[in-house]
């Protein structure tokens, strides 16, 4: 046997370690659910991911699936409509404390308006320096 993916192959073997030892954990402390459910769930994927690191066919395909053209689009596009959706929702949420500290002037609105202005500050500041970084680099 061969292996072609190191990286998930190892994942796989972890992922097999953790739904053996959760096994062990069933059988020694009784049942659990939210154990039992990972046990279950777990362990079939992990077998999937050693079959795939040990198929050449498999890790080929899957390379190939990386590097294709229209995936990293929608990989990119999906994950800047995820950020704009995240800037927006914390602007929200800002605004929410806002208000609501208007009407109650608890210490810890004041507090949420704080720490939520220092992360709509970062998302910008990161967009902007992105921006200028590919602008400089592509």
């Amino acid at each position: 046997m061969r292996i072609y993916s190191k990286k998930k192959f190892v994942y796989s073997l972890l992922g097999i370690a953790i739904s053996i030892a959760s096994l062990l954990a069933l059988i020694t402390k009784g049942f659990d659910l939210k154990l039992s459910i990972l046990t279950v769930i777990l362990f079939p994927i992990s077998l999937s991911s050693l079959r795939k690191s040990t198929s050449k066919v498999e890790v080929l395909k899957e390379r190939f699936e990386k590097k294709d053209e229209r995936n990293q689009l929608v990989y990119q596009s999906s994950n800047a409509l995820s950020f704009k959706v995240t800037q927006y929702f914390v602007i929200g949420l800002e605004i929410l404390c806002i208000i609501l500290y208007s009407f109650y002037k608890a210490e810890v609105l004041l507090a949420c308006i704080i720490i939520l202005a220092v992360i709509i500050k970062v998302t910008f500041l990161s967009e902007i320096f992105s921006g200028i970084y590919y602008e400089r680099n592509l």
